[in-house]
């Protein structure tokens, strides 16, 4: 597994335990869109997930770029359409995003999700309020 690690270090046990668990971990919040788009492309990424969205650390230029056969924005992380056409599918459950919302499903002005939606049957995005923030430990 590839993860790009687009924010510096936050210090946390976390960051730390992602970084360790994944095969190959690298931190790229220093280089540029193009570069970072050309790592992606050069990794041979043929599945590009983005975590973030329009939020810090988002690198949705990147994205725009594909510089991967296939980009896939998960409800789980992200809860909105990154719109423009740079992700493939967008997968959520249908308490999260109802199919109604999405364009291809005929939603006319309802349109909020440009991408193609994948459904995950008996899902929701589940919300850990009892875990530990990493400032608190």
């Amino acid at each position: 597994m590839f993860c790009y690690a687009t924010t510096p270090s936050d210090g946390s046990h976390y960051r730390a335990k992602i970084s360790q668990d994944c095969e190959h971990f690298t931190d790229v919040y220093m280089l540029a869109d193009v570069e970072m788009a050309a790592k992606v492309n050069q990794d041979g990424i043929h599945i590009f997930v983005d975590l973030n969205g329009y939020t810090a650390g988002g690198k949705a230029e990147v994205f725009h770029m594909s510089p991967a056969p296939v980009q896939l924005l998960p409800g789980v992380s992200y809860f909105g359409s990154m719109g423009g056409g740079s992700m493939d599918s967008y997968i959520s459950d249908r308490i999260g995003t109802p199919p109604e919302t999405a364009c291809s499903h005929g939603a006319g002005d309802a349109c909020l999700y440009h991408e193609k939606m994948v459904l995950l049957p008996n899902s929701y995005q589940m919300n850990d309020h009892k875990q530990a923030h990493y400032h608190i430990l």
